[in-house]
């Protein structure tokens, strides 16, 4: 399993799949071996703890997953109100002299053509001017800033990779939280049994405690690899 940290998440769950079905061939293959060792007063006290350890894995596996999904929300948000502070900020870049392009000037009445066509002459350069003017403020640009734009290309890329990872931290915590969670019901329903059925039945007694075992430590191990591959994602 020393390489299974490096697979991906689906793969990953079929490795681990064929894992369990190997232990419980194993556990009933020894478990007739097994069975003139079983000590019956060790029984309950046998299942109980795989309860007991069912559970502390199935909650420190919804733990970590809940603690690795709220670490991705909080630097969510983070970048998403940076992203929007932008395009706040390039909203409000657009250039001023783009609001007055539809307007028109106003037209003269009759009674001030005469005196507009004799101040024609004297006005006519500074009319000039001012008209080389605004066409060189509407036409002008300002240079793009390259590193505000690669840093709102970063962030969106940021973001959308941590969405990925958010989305995987799921998919990952479902595998070890629904073998846990069987551990946990199986041996909880035999305890009660512990101090009858299971002690008439040595063989039976025997390919539980093995199989427990071993699905144990492959859920350890399977939840170990899924969330080292996930922190990996997530650098």
């Amino acid at each position: 399993m020393a390489q299974a940290r490096g697979l991906p998440l689906r793969t990953l769950s079929v490795v681990f799949g064929a894992y369990f079905l190997v232990i419980l061939v194993v556990a009933y293959a020894l478990s007739p071996t097994i069975a003139p060792y079983v000590w019956p007063a060790a029984t309950r006290w046998i299942t109980a703890a795989y309860v007991l350890l069912g559970a502390v894995v199935l909650v420190g596996v919804s733990l970590v997953a809940l603690r690795r999904w709220t670490r991705l929300d909080a630097r969510l948000a983070e970048l998403e109100v940076a992203q929007r502070e932008d395009l706040m900020l390039a909203a409000t870049e657009a250039p001023a002299s783009t609001a007055g392009q539809g307007a028109h000037p106003p037209i003269p009445s009759d009674q001030d053509v005469e005196e507009l066509l004799r101040e024609l002459h004297e006005i006519g350069e500074e009319v000039a001017v001012d008209k080389r003017l605004s066409e060189d403020r509407t036409t002008r640009a300002e240079p793009p800033d390259e590193a505000t734009a690669k840093l709102r290309k970063a962030r969106s890329r940021e973001i959308r990779r941590l969405m990925a990872v958010r989305d995987a931290v799921a998919r990952a915590a479902a595998g070890p939280v629904v073998a846990s969670a069987l551990l946990l019901g199986v041996f909880a329903a035999l305890l009660p049994a512990s101090d009858a059925m299971l002690v008439a039945d040595l063989r039976l007694n025997a390919f539980l405690g093995v199989a427990g075992a071993g699905c144990l430590a492959g859920i350890v191990a399977y939840a170990a690899a899924a969330f080292r591959r996930l922190g990996r994602r997530a650098t």
